[in-house]
């Protein structure tokens, strides 16, 4: 879950244009992924890339999605890294472009999560 509220560019204006007009962060302060199905395997050291599909929650909508998660095992740390393109005119935003500005019509998002494993839990194949 991310609390899209919190989100900031370092421009004040622009901000407020973005919570109030486009992501209407009042009304819908959440975006969330709930996965449905993992599949493949993740190798107990170093380096592997588990698919996971599920729906992403933005502004009211679900919205199916694919990811190719790439994961890397350092003794019980993991880390996964991912990139979506989130389509949000398509997914019923309003595009921000102006008569002198344009905006591209999908957001470019990285993801990063690191985590430990806890002693007694084991590497192995995603189900």
């Amino acid at each position: 879950m991310v609390d899209l509220r919190s989100g900031q560019s370092g421009n004040q204006a622009r901000d407020h244009k973005m919570h109030k007009e486009i992501l209407q962060s009042d009304q819908y302060p959440e975006a969330t992924f709930s996965p449905s199905k993992v599949s493949g395997t993740f190798a107990h050291q170093g380096s592997s890339t588990i698919q996971v599909d599920g729906t992403f929650r933005v502004h009211g909508g679900d919205h199916p999605i694919a990811l190719s998660i790439p994961l890397e095992m350092n003794g019980n740390t993991v880390t996964a890294k991912t990139h979506m393109t989130i389509p949000y005119v398509d997914w019923g935003m309003k595009n921000p472009s102006t008569f002198v500005l344009r905006v591209r019509e999908s957001v470019e998002l990285d993801v990063v999560a690191i985590g430990h494993l806890s002693q007694g839990m084991q590497a192995g194949a995603a189900h």
